[in-house]
């Protein structure tokens, strides 16, 4: 019996999404961090964090990518 090497090998999309939840859930439960989640959509932060660790790990993921929906000001297209 071998063992899996790769993360993707041992990772499925599941086991991303879970995994970012259980970190989101340890750093809210923290004294010291959790002021740095006041009036953060967890949600959307958790689906582009499984997201962009997904799509690091190998793991292939379905339909369209989320976004935290960050935008330039309008100083960035003037160049100034």
């Amino acid at each position: 019996m071998t063992c899996a090497r790769e993360p993707r090998d041992r990772l499925g999309p599941v086991a991303v999404r879970e995994a970012v939840h259980r970190w989101l859930r340890l750093v809210a439960a923290d004294a010291e961090l959790a002021p740095y989640l006041l009036g953060v959509d967890r949600r959307r932060l958790a689906a582009v964090l499984a997201d962009r660790l997904g799509a690091a790990l190998g793991v292939v993921r379905r339909g369209p990518r989320p976004t935290l929906g960050w935008r330039r000001g309008p100083c960035s297209t003037t160049g100034r």
